[in-house]
């Protein structure tokens, strides 16, 4: 029963959503000025902001996005002039007129429409994905035709159960045919008193009286859409500008299809061989720590000779060349991604290990070796190691050879079986057109079908044969191409993620800036209500009333603290004594350093330090670092945050003892979106950095010992120069 009341009202919801959506149309650039917000309020006990949330209506902008746009005026006689915009081409004029006979008592009057259309599947839409799914989403809520009389909604036109024109009914019974969809469309028909008297709304203001009039204009309005589609939409359309494109599309995100999805199974067999690696080179650092320390055991007798320690310095060579297979090799066509760089970069840490242990004792055994072993020993275990590596290249290169000598080989009989089916269709073509010329006439008509038919095989041997062989021709060993098509992947990546933060990030800065406004205004007025009510005694001995104010104090306080952040434009540069920054962190953060367990700590030469710059500018960047220090040091057991000044580089130092920031995000974590924080945006160490260098300073992250001596996250402020 809950389930149903709650379903009851979920319906009652939508109802009223669709009734007061576009009261006003919406269509028209004009009427997008209006502001209609209303609220939804449930007993469940929040209120909803309709037109922001619920309702996110259309305007008149997103016709800018749709597919197809048809725009034009219908006479009330049965014809239509207008245009038709199908994806980016140049829109093309259309008319269109009915066979019926123009009746005067059927005459309904001149009525404006614009109509914009979504394809169903991102892959056939001019748009990007992102674009495609913020009209998608409102279409998919909202889409239908709408009435309109003098800019004033007619209800019930528009709702996903009014398709007067019966759209959806006709698609049942042929999707090729009947191509418009009341669901993919948004738009409006334009009425007005004047012009359009005799369709009458009913007496329950719910659609419109069906008589003669409203029986012509709904007879229009059907033939119409049935032509256009028939003319430009259908599978069968008689003009292809629409399929022509549509094909176009298609192939283009096919191909970019095709390339993720092997870009995806690269990325799957690297993430593979990052599992296997540790292992591999686990069992590698083990044999060659084995072999080192008979060596070195062999070595260091009196009587050893060189045949004793032959084979152990064989393989140790070919441990040697086999080093370099146990390294990870980076994919050069796409970006890893940040769980592979994590991977990757622990991987790397094993390594050094290795290097900086094993592989460096190596070192001074071998200078044993060389002491022990005479000249032409040493000369014969030269021309050894010699071979293996040689053999190693030759290996290498013969077995890449073969790859390049298979794969020419196989693309050159697809092109030639490919070529030959199109040379085949055409000889058959040529000797059913020489068959049917019986006369001049034949002539004429089979010259056109057979130029048809070349335009179309030679239309598909330049979209698939040609376009390897150019690719093919292009290739030089002077330039990577997969380098080349990794760089320009990952810069297109990385501006369609920055693309969608930017619109994000501006809807957030207009709503700070609002809420700054309004909080401004606010917390004058209660100020001054408070200070006037405390001058009643029944109010200033009142528990609740105490305790309201030293609520109202407490927020007074965070407000002030967040001052110095305000209007960095307008601010001047200043002498700041550090040890105020320390008490500033100290009261800002007073509450997360005591729930955290947190120690802030800083140095006498920071204390006494004064730097000279902008001060919302340096706490703005403060803050930030704080804040993020906090964060990261929650799964740490020893916690403490450190300013520093090293007076000799004139370099300020915010460290922690928390996670240390991976070598491959130290320059990455100050670009513009980039987090590592699950709900991070990517934007304070990015606007820190700019605001730094705007006041001839920088801030950087490092692992260096001599300055990340907390081994957490390590900030070094300094002046751009001296």
């Amino acid at each position: 029963m809950a389930d149903e009341n709650k379903e009851d009202s979920r319906e009652n919801r939508d109802f009223i959503i669709s009734s007061l959506s576009g009261f006003f149309n919406p269509f028209i650039e004009i009427w997008n000025r209006v502001n209609t917000f209303f609220y939804i309020h449930e007993v469940t006990g929040y209120d909803k902001d309709l037109l922001n949330q619920e309702g996110n209506f259309f305007i008149s902008a997103d016709y800018d996005l749709a597919d197809i746009l048809i725009e034009g005026k219908f006479d009330g006689n049965g014809s239509f002039k207008g245009s038709l915009r199908i994806y980016n081409q140049e829109s093309v004029l259309y008319d269109f007129s009915t066979n019926r006979r123009k009746f005067k008592k059927k005459f309904y009057g001149e009525i404006n429409l614009k109509l914009g259309y979504i394809v169903g599947e991102q892959k056939d839409s001019i748009l990007n994905e992102s674009a495609w799914k913020k009209i998608n989403d409102k279409v998919s809520r909202n889409g239908g035709l709408y009435l309109f009389r003098d800019n004033f909604r007619i209800l019930p036109y528009g709702r996903s159960n009014a398709d007067f024109l019966k759209f959806e009914e006709r698609r049942s019974k042929r999707i090729g045919t009947y191509f418009f969809s009341y669901r993919r469309m948004f738009g409006y028909l334009g009425l007005t008193r004047n012009n359009n008297p005799e369709l009458k709304d009913k007496s329950s203001r719910e659609g419109l009286i069906n008589n003669d009039p409203y029986s012509a204009f709904e007879s229009d309005l059907i033939a119409f859409f049935i032509q256009v589609a028939k003319d430009y939409f259908s599978d069968k359309a008689e003009k292809s500008i629409f399929l022509d494109e549509k094909k176009k599309l298609n192939e283009q995100n096919q191909a970019i299809a095709d390339d993720k999805k092997r870009e995806t199974e690269e990325k799957k067999a690297f993430s593979r061989s990052l599992s296997d690696y540790p292992e591999k080179f686990k069992k590698y650092s083990e044999k060659y720590s084995v072999l080192l320390k008979s060596l070195d055991e062999k070595v260091s007798l009196v009587d050893t000779t060189y045949k004793d320690i032959e084979n152990l310095l064989d393989e140790l060579n070919k441990l040697e060349v086999e080093y370099e297979r146990l390294l990870p090799v980076i994919p050069k066509r796409y970006k890893p991604t940040e769980l592979q760089l994590d991977r990757l970069n622990q991987y790397e840490d094993q390594i050094v290990a290795f290097n900086n242990g094993i592989k460096k004792n190596s070192k001074d055994v071998m200078l044993k070796v060389n002491e022990k072993l005479a000249l032409h020993e040493l000369t014969v275990n030269f021309t050894k190691n010699a071979e293996v590596y040689k053999n190693e290249l030759s290996n290498s290169l013969q077995s890449h050879s073969t790859i390049l000598r298979n794969k020419l080989s196989e693309l050159a009989r697809e092109y030639e079986k490919r070529s030959s089916s199109i040379m085949g269709e055409f000889n058959v073509a040529q000797k059913t057109s020489l068959n049917k010329i019986t006369s001049k006439e034949a002539v004429v008509e089979q010259s056109n079908f057979l130029k048809s038919e070349y335009d179309r095989l030679k239309s598909l041997a330049n979209k698939t044969l040609l376009p390897l062989t150019q690719h093919i021709n292009r290739l030089s060993f002077d330039i990577d191409e997969e380098t080349l098509q990794g760089a320009y992947k990952a810069q297109y990546d990385q501006m369609k993620y920055q693309w969608s933060q930017v619109q994000d990030t501006a809807q957030l800065g207009i709503a700070v800036e609002i809420i700054d406004h309004e909080f401004n205004v606010l917390y004058s007025r209660i100020n001054r209500m408070l200070q006037e009510l405390n001058n009643f005694d029944n109010f200033n001995s009142n528990k609740e009333f105490q305790l309201l104010e030293k609520t109202f104090r407490s927020l007074e306080d965070k407000y002030n603290l967040l001052s110095p952040l305000y209007r960095i434009n307008g601010a001047i540069t200043k002498d700041i004594s550090c040890d105020k920054i320390v008490e500033y962190v100290e009261s800002f953060f007073a509450k997360q350093l005591k729930e955290e367990n947190i120690i802030l700590t800083a140095s006498d030469s920071f204390k006494k330090h004064i730097i000279s710059i902008k001060e919302p500018t340096l706490y703005t960047v403060i803050i930030n670092i704080i804040n993020n220090a906090v964060y990261w040091l929650r799964n740490s057991e020893k916690r403490e945050i450190r300013f520093d000044y090293l007076k000799e580089t004139k370099e300020i130092l915010i460290l922690n003892s928390g996670r240390k920031i991976e070598e491959h995000r130290l320059t990455k974590i100050f670009d513009l979106f980039y987090s590592n924080r699950p709900t991070g945006r990517g934007i304070g160490l990015y606007l820190a950095k700019q605001t730094l260098n705007e006041n001839y300073f920088d801030v950087e992250a490092t692992n260096q010992k001599e300055y990340n001596y907390l081994n957490g996250a390590c900030f070094v402020i300094k002046p751009l120069s001296d």
